[in-house]
């Protein structure tokens, strides 16, 4: 059994300028994993109210909160002329993100299936 999620990398392109700027034409590049995420936010908020009690408010919040600030790193990043900035940080949420599942994971408040689940999610947001 593979304990660790696969790794996601959602970086890519570089600064054009210093100028935050609407650019719609940026949603070709991350709406694929825009998508991906909206799915998953879907998954995982009635997951999370399946969560025991104890765990359901600070860990379950945690991950809530974490697969939130991912998307809008992803809205940033895409609609933006400076994306790296935006990237590294999505990266690093989905890197918690992953944690925080894990963790869930092993304190049993998520089922092998659900775990696995989410693992492929996560694999489809890079």
């Amino acid at each position: 059994m593979n304990r660790n999620l696969p790794a996601a990398n959602v970086t890519g392109g570089k600064d054009q300028s210093d100028v935050h700027e609407v650019r719609p034409d940026r949603a070709r590049t991350t709406g694929a994993a825009l998508v991906a995420h909206d799915r998953f936010i879907l998954w995982v908020v009635p997951a999370v109210e399946r969560f025991p009690r104890n765990r359901k408010f600070l860990r379950g919040d945690r991950i809530q909160s974490a697969a939130l600030d991912f998307l809008e790193r992803l809205i940033e990043a895409t609609y933006t002329r400076r994306r790296t900035g935006h990237l590294a940080g999505a990266n690093l949420g989905l890197e918690k993100l992953g944690c925080l599942i894990r963790l869930a994971h092993d304190l049993r408040a998520i089922d092998q299936r659900r775990y696995e689940f989410a693992a492929r999610q996560r694999v489809q947001q890079h």
